[in-house]
């Protein structure tokens, strides 16, 4: 709820999908493989570094924005150290995250399996190759749901630099952002050039057989900038249409219960 929260922190839902009604706010989902299940849940059991994309109906976004989404590992995935099903985020809809080794562009938020064989944890926020963060909160299980969030921000300049990650237990299909607390992880990067996300992309990288990851409840939200928050109040058109989609999502997981 935004009673308590920082007006420069209120977020506005911008576009969601959880896969069963018209998606709210994107074009729709551009896949890699033809027929890729998508009822219910997106079905990510190839690899494909541009697996999924999806452009923004409102246009490039230039403000800090919030993204979140949950993840379940299928009931026949075989965890192997270095699995990667992420999403990330552009400017441009043709830009291939995986055309150059290593990821050079797109900050992305995801799966990566034990650091990719490094350790123990499995979900990162990373800008590139170059700086990659992980959350300990929560660990990828066979037949497991999370709940991922990121926060895509500016930290005073024209390129987004930091990418703040969250990992929950994947009950909440529409978290509240205005009170996530401090952030599980943060990738920062001083060379991004990366200044507006107008796409948003899934990639994934080492499955095999069986495996499979299922993506719902997509939501992405922004920041609006101090002085516009301040225009529509703490009980305005931000809160109205975050509580709108709180209580679809609420009523939608009640009847289907």
């Amino acid at each position: 709820m935004l009673g308590s929260v920082n007006m420069a922190e209120a977020a506005y839902v911008v576009a969601s999908d959880n896969f069963d009604d018209p998606s709210y706010g994107f074009d729709g989902w551009d896949y890699q493989h033809a027929g890729t299940p998508d009822t219910g849940a997106m079905s990510v059991n190839q690899n494909g570094t541009m697996y999924a994309t999806n452009d923004l109906s409102a246009g490039p976004i230039t403000t800090d924005l919030y993204f979140s989404f949950t993840m379940t590992v299928g009931a026949d995935t075989v965890l192997d150290p270095n699995m990667l099903v992420q999403f990330y985020f552009d400017s441009d809809p043709t830009n291939d995250p995986g055309s150059t080794m290593p990821w050079t562009f797109a900050p992305s938020v995801g799966l990566k399996s034990d650091q990719g064989g490094a350790g123990t944890s499995d979900f990162q926020a990373r800008f590139a190759y170059s700086d990659q963060q992980y959350s300990s909160a929560e660990q990828a299980t066979v037949g497991g749901t999370v709940g991922i969030i990121a926060k895509l921000s500016k930290s005073g300049g024209s390129a987004y630099d930091t990418l703040d990650l969250w990992v929950t237990d994947g009950t909440d299909t529409m978290p509240d952002f205005s009170s996530l607390g401090t952030p599980d992880a943060t990738s920062f990067s001083a060379a991004s050039t990366l200044e507006s996300v107008a796409t948003i992309g899934v990639f994934s990288v080492n499955l095999s057989g069986d495996d499979n990851f299922l993506l719902d409840n997509v939501v992405l939200a922004t920041v609006p900038e101090p002085m516009t928050m301040a225009l529509w109040g703490m009980g305005g058109i931000a809160g109205l249409a975050y509580s709108a989609r709180r209580r679809k999502l609420a009523n939608r997981n009640s009847e289907t219960a």
